[in-house]
């Protein structure tokens, strides 16, 4: 994952041409395969809540390192909790292999919404809570309101590392998020398709009622009404003897 900011606007130039005629071309095109996730008892849905938990230990990180007389009150962590409390989060995983044959997974996470160094008026963010758009990305979502959605965010973040030859085209994409994915973010992973050589497939926690506990939706919807407390109370998972300090993960991490 790298950790360049993610702009609040980008320039289209000549690069971005062959983006906006896929954008706006008739011509029909293979729809992206998506997918419910049902199950809650899976890793990528454990990989969904350990997201989200990262997220919410970030931002606990960074409050902690800003001396005490500068820190935003429990007011303003409540009000970035509540907002996260209906964000979408998503992971993914760019699947290729190498020039020796083997098998070689990246991990990118993200959280929908403006970063929450904006959000809480500090004017500065930590990874993983700085996504990336490449200065030269040429994929354009279809929606600009959808700008800061999370799938967009991790297409964004890849489409950077293809650029910069950290990770080659032509890899499979198995994106999940935690909410149903919009139109926006479906035909920008079409266009990701088609200018990148790569498949995509996404996946989708589907709402559930809340008379059914189990569900996956409804076990996600619990665990952020935990985190939800944790970040207004500024209580990171590492204070709880959890999974550790919330620095970004580059690592490896099969579907």
């Amino acid at each position: 994952m790298t950790d360049p900011s993610f702009p609040m606007s980008f320039r289209l130039g000549a690069r971005a041409l062959p983006a906006l005629v896929l954008l706006f071309s008739t011509t029909a095109t293979r729809a992206v395969d998506t997918l419910p996730l049902n199950d809650a008892d899976t890793l990528a849905f454990a990989q969904l809540v350990r997201t989200y938990d990262l997220y919410i230990d970030a931002v606990v990180d960074m409050v902690e390192a800003i001396p005490a007389t500068a820190r935003p009150s429990s007011a303003m962590l409540g009000k970035l909790a509540h907002r996260w409390r209906n964000a979408t989060v998503a992971w993914m995983d760019y699947v290729w292999t190498d020039s020796r044959g083997r098998i070689v997974h990246r991990t990118y996470r993200a959280l929908s919404g403006p970063t929450p160094g904006s959000l809480l008026g500090l004017g500065v963010d930590v990874p993983p809570l700085t996504p990336n758009a490449h200065a030269h990305s040429v994929i354009v979502v279809g929606d600009v309101l959808r700008t800061n959605d999370a799938e967009v965010k991790l297409m964004h973040s890849l489409e950077g590392d293809i650029l910069d030859g950290s990770v080659p085209r032509g890899g499979r994409v198995n994106l999940w998020a935690s909410q149903q994915v919009c139109g926006s973010c479906g035909g920008l992973a079409r266009q990701f398709e088609q200018v990148y050589g790569t498949s995509v497939t996404m996946y989708e926690v589907p709402r559930a009622p809340k008379t059914d506990p189990a569900a996956a939706f409804s076990r996600l919807d619990a665990h952020r009404r935990t985190g939800f407390r944790r970040l207004r109370d500024g209580i990171s998972l590492r204070q709880q003897g959890g999974f550790g300090s919330a620095r970004p993960l580059p690592a490896i991490c099969p579907p």
